[in-house]
């Protein structure tokens, strides 16, 4: 699920809350045990040498303003060469302790055990529900998890691939149009509308691509998109939410403007039902899934006269919120890098090729090229396509789109040698996936390294992190890889193309981002 990085408008809040408190703080500043004097207690990680002695190491975290804003899972990676340790910590006074884990056996240690999910993703509930499976603990998250788990398994996967593909036809014409017009493809964000229509159709059931009688879909898209921006801007500079009023109404306003929507979505779903949950025996939607459960804990059988409690309701709206977000943002980060990385790797691109063609057919491959209507794929024939697997892997590898953060409260807690508790512990995926200790050649783009036992081997590692590991991990990694890989196949079927650029940032919004949008320029295959 989606990391809540720590970025520099996080000094600048802190720095202006101590100094609104400055003698509270003087008094109270964060403190680490002796642990030197407690051999019964391991000592704490490294920090970076150039604390402030009210600031604490918050300037650390962007030393040059005017650089570009690039990911601190970057600057994390340098702190971990410059101190020599791949596990190191930070404070900031009034935040706490912050652990930034780059081992991958700690992280092992961090993400299979019980510890609590940050406090720090309290800033996506205005975006995902204050009952979003992101951010509940215990059994109401155990519950929540069994009800979905059914929604991603092998026949749900099945069924999606002519929905995909269906989406995919509106994907290539938005593609095409930019060649007619002679522009430069933002991967990045022909991949989020792909990606957007996608979720919209397999979560919720409609298409928000076109208008409808009442334009509710295209009006709920456009208040999550705006409401996603408001948000990050909550993450980068918390002043805002805390201090600016107008940024505090907004945000409010947007959320409440989502959260009408997500009801009117659950009662239009209500009024196309039939008169029994028997008559919709194939639905396995997120909603679907949603509305049967309820109403089965609820004993009823009638959708058409059903009276949901303000506490089933909110549940219900918080995941599909969460599952819209969650789901489409990633997946099309991931679409975009990989094909960036493609263009700039002939030979990849070219075995990639060869493997549609065997796998999935010529005649497929001409029908794409040629903008007709896209065959529909079998889900047996893509599970054949190993290396598009392989790709899509590597490119998580290299760019993953998310990280974990959790709380470690326990006290005794430790791992590699370092206490780790009482502090947010954030697990930097970024470094762990590319530690030359582990991979070789870690920073080039080597699809081959996930084929066969070895690559097998290296997914089931706690090294490959994209999907996080444990009982949390992603609900929706194998339906993130599929559409992956039907969205290449797609684009390597239909296009050529030359790079904008040949850089680009390793950047956060609320996921991370490529910041250039991995721009091409498309031409059709001849």
């Amino acid at each position: 699920m989606t990391s809540n990085r720590v970025s520099y408008s996080v000094a600048v809040a802190a720095a202006a809350t101590t100094l609104i408190s400055l003698t509270f703080v003087a008094l109270r500043r964060p403190k680490t045990k002796d642990t030197h004097n407690d051999e019964s207690l391991r000592p704490y990680p490294p920090t970076p040498p150039n604390r402030h002695w009210l600031w604490g190491h918050a300037l650390c975290l962007r030393p040059d303003p005017n650089a570009p804003k690039q990911s601190h899972d970057l600057l994390f990676l340098e702190w971990n060469k410059k101190l020599k340790s791949k596990v190191v910590m930070f404070q900031i006074p009034m935040l706490g302790r912050f652990i930034v884990v780059s081992d991958a056996t700690v992280a092992r240690y961090v993400l299979m055990g019980n510890f609590r999910k940050s406090p720090t993703y309290k800033t996506l509930l205005p975006l995902i529900g204050r009952k979003s499976m992101v951010a509940t603990e215990g059994e109401t998250w155990a519950s929540q998890r069994r009800l979905y788990n059914p929604g991603f398994n092998p026949a749900f996967l099945r069924g999606c691939v002519k929905t995909i593909l269906e989406k995919c036809n509106r994907f290539v014409t938005r593609c095409d149009d930019d060649i007619e017009n002679g522009l430069a493809t933002n991967m990045l964000s022909r991949a989020v509308d792909l990606t957007s229509d996608v979720l919209a159709q397999l979560a919720f059931g409609e298409d928000w691509g076109v208008c409808n009688e009442r334009n509710d879909g295209l009006e709920t898209l456009q208040t999550i998109r705006e409401l996603t921006v408001a948000v990050g801007e909550n993450m980068s500079n918390p002043l805002l939410r805390y201090f600016g009023f107008k940024q505090r109404w907004k945000t409010w306003r947007l959320s409440r403007a989502l959260e009408r929507s997500m009801q009117r979505l659950v009662r239009r779903r209500l009024e196309s039902m039939g008169d029994s949950l028997r008559d919709r025996p194939d639905e396995r939607d997120i909603l679907s899934l949603t509305l049967s459960s309820v109403l089965k804990s609820n004993h009823l059988t009638n959708p058409q006269n059903v009276s949901f409690s303000s506490d089933d309701l909110e549940n219900m709206t918080s995941q599909l919120k969460t599952f819209y977000f969650a789901g489409h943002d990633t997946t099309a980060t991931t679409i975009a890098w990989a094909f960036w990385l493609l263009v700039q790797h002939p030979l990849v691109l070219q075995r990639a090729r060869q493997e549609v063609v065997t796998h999935i057919g010529k005649e497929w491959e001409i029908q794409a090229r040629e903008g007709n209507e896209l065959s529909e794929t079998t889900y047996d024939a893509l599970h054949k396509c190993e290396y598009l697997d392989a790709i899509a892997r590597e490119t998580l590898r290299l760019y993953p789109p998310a990280a974990s953060t959790r709380f470690v409260t326990d006290s005794q807690a430790s791992a590699g040698g370092y206490r780790l508790g009482n502090a947010i512990v954030h697990i930097n995926f970024y470094a762990i996936q590319r530690d030359p200790g582990v991979w070789e050649d870690a920073d080039s783009f080597i699809p081959e390294r996930f084929l066969g036992e070895e690559g097998k081997r290296m997914i089931a590692s706690s090294s490959f992190l994209p999907f996080s590991k444990g009982m949390r991990d992603c609900i929706g990694k194998y339906f993130a890889l599929l559409e992956t890989k039907i969205a290449l196949a797609v684009l390597i079927s239909r296009y050529d193309a030359n790079i904008v650029d040949d850089v680009e940032i390793y950047a956060s919004r609320l996921t991370s981002i490529p910041m250039g949008g991995c721009k091409v320029e498309l031409r059709h295959r001849m």
